[in-house]
């Protein structure tokens, strides 16, 4: 799986926070790889136990729970990153209020969703529809773009830092080799108010 290279996540993300990054639903660290490259520490959260041993595996420090229901496993985080997750899991508001309300002063949340957004969760070897849904219901890739940042990111105290569109390219289903998806790739920071 990719979404990123290193250099492409550097581009993006500019002056790079230092410390450590948490990658939410890392699945077996591709996706996370690139992105860990540029921080001292990456840690990381699955679900699936599968999974999860794989990120052992490959050395990753790995947090086995569902963070829109348990919380962060810890704080202090430079970045907290959740790639394609969102239109994945069974409570992305509560994923999202969650990761925004744990992002330490200065850090960064980078956020990937495929639009328009089509969501669903497995439960084992079944497909459902998540408890949740994000406000994006536009099947024009620019609409709902703007619905992602204006009605579920921002409302959250968050703004956009910078942003991309990119191709994901997964494993695809049973008939299907490889899927490409139309990413947003999102970066953003704590909205600061002076005064």
């Amino acid at each position: 799986m990719h979404l990123l290279s290193t250099v492409q996540w550097r581009s993006l993300l500019g002056e790079v926070p230092s410390g450590a990054l948490l990658d939410i639903g890392a699945g077996n660290g591709d996706v996370t790889r690139p992105l860990g490259a540029l921080f001292e520490e990456v840690c990381t959260t699955e679900l699936s136990v599968m999974m999860a041993w794989r990120l052992r595996q490959r050395g990753y420090q790995c947090f086995r729970g569902d963070v829109s229901v348990d919380g962060l496993p810890g704080n202090n985080y430079a970045a907290i990153s959740c790639l394609n997750v969102l239109d994945r899991c069974r409570r992305p508001r509560s994923l999202l209020e969650r990761l925004s309300s744990g992002l330490a002063s200065g850090g960064v949340l980078v956020v990937s969703v495929p639009l328009p957004y089509d969501p669903f969760y497995y439960d084992g070897g079944l497909t459902k529809d998540p408890e949740e849904r994000l406000d994006c219901p536009s099947a024009c890739w620019e609409e709902s773009f703007a619905a992602l940042v204006s009605s579920n990111l921002e409302p959250l105290g968050l703004s956009v830092r910078s942003w991309t569109r990119a191709p994901y390219l997964s494993v695809g289903g049973q008939h299907q080799e490889l899927s490409s998806l139309d990413d947003a790739v999102v970066v953003l920071g704590r909205v600061m108010f002076s005064g």
